[in-house]
Parts: structure tokens; C-alpha cells; sequence
């Protein structure tokens, strides 16, 4: 068989041929997986401006009439939990406070109760205690139009720590806190919401359930569960007039970042106020959101990142976090 110079154009037209189909295929590939991009951007810049503007525009200021006479905030004498207590009196809403500190929620309903005229109940429990405390709350509960419910209270460890170094305790704590709470305290209000057809029920998530964070292994697979549970709950409940909403915030100025004075200094780190004040109008309008922009700009921004090097990364950084806290207190 002989090889002359016709076989050799050819052959060569048709690897040209083949070459531009392929390219072609590439090329195909290469605008629907811009476009895929260009669409997820759009989307999630739209949802954002919805959440944390458009809210603010139209929000439902009377939450009162939407919901119901009482809204109950747990793990509410410090943080996020009496930050948005503030705000739901501002409201005009009553008030069941629950939280371990007697003398703290004493403090805090006359203070409520002066500055906004409206009712307060407290009831002091500590959740870690586990089932033996629910009964009780039900029954202050039962008595009440509970319109709003915001699972709030919540434990971490006062520094980032590998599994291996928790305490037993420490390990049920963060169960009883942070898992049990959420789902008995849903299931006490949940059935008057239901029988009137409205209510709303705000669970404090974190952005640390979005995906594994090495050394708060325990805290970010809690907030997992809450964010889980509080996704299909939102589900469940649809058609129902009842709001469920999951709040999953990165960093907040509170005791619970106490340990690294980077965190509570950041512009990514707002005061608890100042979350409220932007999370509290995204009721209603965003089933799952981080409440705080700054903060859905950081889920956006970690989301263009490989899972993986999300993973490690988080690790290294709590691991330098924590060497320091130990630094600190020695």
C-alpha cells in the first residue's frame, strides 16, 4: 500500500475536520458553563438583594397582628437572643424570656417592660439539664398566643478544640443546647400555630453548618442539624400560614468569639444589634438566609471554593485560633 501525497492532504483535512469539531464541542461547553455561572450569580445577587433590601423596604412591621401576642426568645439575656428581643418589643410584641440567670432575666424584663410597655414572662431554665425542663415551659406556654418563637439559645466552646480534648459534659451540652432545644421548643408552640393558622418560628443556625469545620466539629455538625431540620420543617409547613426561617450567620460580636480579639474587631463581625436590626425584617421574606449581608457575601465567596480547601483551610485558621486562646489564658 502506497502513501503519495493526495492520501497525505487527506488525511490531513480530515484531522483539520476533526479538530474543528472538537473545538466546536469545547467552545459549546465552554458558553454553557459560562452561562450556567453568569445565571447562578444572577440568581444569587437577586435573592440577596430581595433578602436584605427589598425586606427593608417592605417589610411587615406589624408582626404582631401577622403572628400573634407573644413571641418567646431563648438564650435571650445576652448576644443575638437579647438583641432580638429588644427588637421584637420594639415591636410591640410580649415577652416569654428563658435563660438560665434569674437575676439576668429579672434585669432584663423590668428594663423591657419600662422602656416598651409591653409584658414580659421569664422563665429560668438551664437546657442543658435535657427533657426534665420542657415540661414545665409547656405549661407557661399552653396560657399564652405565642405568635413567634426564635430558637435562639445555643453553646460552644470557649475556644476552638479538637474532639479528642471536649469533656464529656461539654459533648452533651452541645446536644442538649444546641439539637434537643430546637426540636422540643418547635414541638411545644407548634400545634396553636397550626390551629390558627399563623405563627413564626426563627432557628439560629451558622454558617458553620454549611460544611465540616475542623476543631468545632461538634458546634458546625449541631448547626447541621438544625439547619436540616429547620429546612423541612419550612417545608412541612407550607400552606400552613406558618414562617419557619433559618438563620445561619457567620461570626457576631459576642461572648461566644470572645477568644480572638481579630474576630471582634472585624467589619465581617457586626454587634448583635446590628445583626437584629438586619436580620429581623428578612422574616418572611427568606426561608434560609445568613440575616446579615456582609455575611451572605462570605457564603457566596466561600462557595467559589473547592470544598476540600474550604475544609483544611477553616481547620488551619481555628487551629491558629485556638493556639492563641491557649497562649492568652497560660
Amino acid at each position: 500500500m502506497t502513501f503519495g501525497p493526495d492520501s497525505a492532504v487527506l488525511l490531513t483535512t480530515l484531522v483539520i475536520r476533526d479538530l474543528k469539531m472538537y473545538n466546536d464541542i469545547f467552545a459549546i461547553i465552554g458558553i454553557c458553563y459560562t452561562g450556567k455561572v453568569v445565571l447562578q450569580f444572577a440568581w444569587t445577587l437577586f435573592k440577596g438583594l430581595k433578602t436584605h433590601l427589598i425586606s427593608k423596604l417592605w417589610t411587615n412591621a406589624d408582626l404582631k397582628n401577622s403572628f400573634g401576642e407573644w413571641a418567646v426568645v431563648t438564650g435571650c439575656t445576652d448576644g443575638i437572643g437579647k438583641a432580638y428581643a429588644l427588637e421584637l418589643a420594639h415591636q410591640g410584641l410580649n415577652l416569654v424570656l428563658i435563660s438560665r440567670s434569674m437575676e439576668k432575666l429579672t434585669l432584663l424584663s423590668e428594663m423591657i417592660e419600662s422602656q416598651y410597655k409591653v409584658q414580659t414572662l421569664v422563665i429560668a431554665v438551664d437546657f442543658s439539664h435535657g427533657p426534665a425542663v420542657y415540661s414545665s415551659i409547656s405549661e407557661h406556654l399552653n396560657k399564652l398566643d405565642i405568635g413567634i418563637l426564635v430558637n435562639n439559645v445555643g453553646v460552644l466552646s470557649p475556644r476552638p478544640l479538637f474532639v479528642a480534648e471536649m469533656s464529656e459534659h461539654s459533648l452533651w451540652e452541645h446536644i442538649n443546647v444546641n439539637i434537643a432545644t430546637v426540636t422540643l421548643m418547635t414541638h411545644i408552640v407548634l400545634p396553636k400555630m397550626l390551629k390558627k393558622n399563623k405563627g413564626a418560628i426563627i432557628n439560629m443556625s451558622s454558617i458553620a453548618g454549611l460544611a465540616p469545620v475542623p476543631l468545632l466539629a461538634v458546634y458546625g455538625a449541631t448547626k447541621a442539624y438544625v439547619d436540616s431540620f429547620s429546612e423541612a420543617l419550612h417545608h412541612e409547613l407550607k400552606g400552613t400560614g406558618i414562617v419557619v426561617q433559618t438563620l445561619l450567620p457567620s461570626y457576631v460580636n459576642t461572648k461566644m468569639v470572645s477568644y480572638s480579639p481579630i474576630l471582634m474587631s472585624s467589619i465581617f463581625v457586626p454587634s448583635p444589634s446590628v445583626f437584629a436590626r438586619h436580620a429581623l425584617p428578612t422574616l418572611g421574606s427568606s426561608s434560609r438566609t445568613t440575616g446579615y449581608w456582609l455575611h451572605g457575601v462570605q457564603v457566596w465567596l466561600l462557595s467559589c471554593i473547592p470544598a476540600s480547601l474550604r475544609i483544611s483551610t477553616s481547620g488551619l485558621i481555628n487551629k491558629y485560633f485556638r493556639n492563641v486562646a491557649v497562649k492568652s489564658r497560660d
